[in-house]
């Protein structure tokens, strides 16, 4: 397994025949699933990308919609697990799995007593339920079989849509809405990072300053892209655009940013048709980021909150160019 660890999951009963029947008519004197390789000399295991097409050939017969990976199977199996009852320290996928809520549970109070006053309300409230989800605290309900008398108990969830535990079919029927809107053509990944300089004032103010993060990134790139001045790869019409706001980096830093899908091409309405997009650029950096920090300038000065802003910010150019790599270039 990676990290040269071994893997034990469950074996369903279902899939015990399957593999004694592969092993008497497909038997390998070496490998239990062999690559189909026609030269004996170049025989081995299968392949990743063999294993990659097995599940997809799979996943096809049964009808299934969504793109399915082989990591997809593996937190399929996760998911079943959290979904039961608490879900604390279970084995899943290989792993020993520790939740959000047992994090807290376990930390939170020490956590709260030392940086409590840096906390906002809502903050502390999703806490409070992240904490409380799928366990007695919120009662439950209790199952009994008939047959051999096994109890179980089913507590409630917190319903928090920060909680990770409960809210997993919500993010993936939101998921799901948003792939059934995608247009059928390739899509450009387009990132607006605020300076690290203002991060203090959107910790004071993040409500304020994230509406003010989304209107300015987003007018900016509808203008810009609009424009056939600086729009190299697209046609100067009306884009979509799809975007999220991200707060927090996987390391666990402050690092508010948006996050855009953009379909490679517009809507001309002069025209009244689709005008695809040329080349892998949607639109120029410099221009784009320039537009974008004065329409955040006058953002804030509407807040008022920029005489808290350092002047050497918007002198400095290196911020707004920052995310040259994924700002304009399709993935």
């Amino acid at each position: 397994g990676k990290g040269g660890k071994d893997r034990y999951v469950p074996l369903a009963p279902q899939l015990l025949p399957l593999l004694r029947d592969h092993w008497r008519t497909h038997r390998d004197p070496v490998w239990l699933f062999p690559a189909r390789w026609q030269v004996p000399e170049m025989r081995g295991p299968m392949s990743a990308r063999g294993v990659e097409v097995a599940v997809q050939v799979a996943a096809a017969e049964c009808g299934f919609q969504k793109h399915v990976t082989v990591h997809t199977l593996r937190h399929s199996w996760a998911t079943h697990v959290l979904e039961g009852d608490r879900g604390d320290q279970r084995p899943a996928g290989g792993h020993r799995v520790i939740t959000l809520g047992e994090i807290f549970r376990r930390y939170g109070p020490a956590y709260r007593a030392k940086f409590g006053e840096r906390l906002s309300a809502s903050q502390r409230a999703a806490m409070a339920a992240i904490e409380q989800c799928r366990t007695e605290v919120l009662g439950g309900q209790v199952y009994t079989c008939p047959r051999c008398g096994t109890v179980r108990y089913s507590y409630h969830s917190c319903r928090n849509r920060h909680c990770p535990t409960c809210q997993h079919g919500q993010a993936e029927t939101w998921l799901a809405k948003q792939q059934a809107l995608r247009l059928p053509v390739p899509y450009f990944l387009v990132t607006f990072t605020l300076p690290a300089d203002l991060r203090p004032i959107a910790r004071q103010h993040p409500r304020r300053l994230y509406a003010v993060l989304f209107r300015s990134s987003a007018t900016a790139l509808q203008q810009r892209a609009a424009d056939p001045r600086f729009a190299q790869g697209a046609p100067g019409g009306q884009i979509g655009m799809v975007g999220v706001l991200q707060t927090w980096t996987r390391d666990l830093r402050y690092h508010p940013h948006m996050h855009y899908l953009v379909p490679a091409g517009a809507f001309a309405s002069a025209e009244g048709g689709w005008l695809p997009a040329k080349g892998r650029f949607l639109v120029h950096v410099k221009p784009l980021a320039q537009l974008f920090r004065g329409k955040l300038r006058a953002g804030l000065r509407q807040l008022k909150v920029e005489a808290a802003v350092p002047p050497s910010v918007w002198a400095n150019r290196g911020w707004w160019t920052a995310g040259r790599s994924g700002v304009a270039r399709r993935p």
